[in-house]
């Protein structure tokens, strides 16, 4: 089954970072869930978010962490995939 996710994550020193996950497509049975690697990726930055298994939105006050926070969305998708 063909499957499609990305992460698109902006930021710059001295502005909030900001987190867009979204994939899969209609019928799919997700394993990795937008809404807790956004969660996950966003509590780095010292954020929040939520939304849907699909899609889902978050943002952060410290984007000095990105690099941190892109590894722990990394982590979290190989983590789900292997379950």
């Amino acid at each position: 089954m063909a499957f499609d996710f990305s992460i698109k994550i902006t930021g710059a020193a001295g502005q909030a970072a900001q987190f867009v996950p979204q994939g899969g497509q209609a019928g799919d049975t997700l394993t990795v869930k937008a809404g807790d690697i956004v969660k996950a990726a966003a509590a780095v930055v010292g954020g929040g978010g939520g939304g849907r298994d699909t899609m889902a939105q978050a943002g952060g006050r410290d984007p000095e962490k990105l690099p941190e926070a892109i590894a722990t969305a990394r982590a979290r998708i190989a983590s789900a995939l292997e379950d």
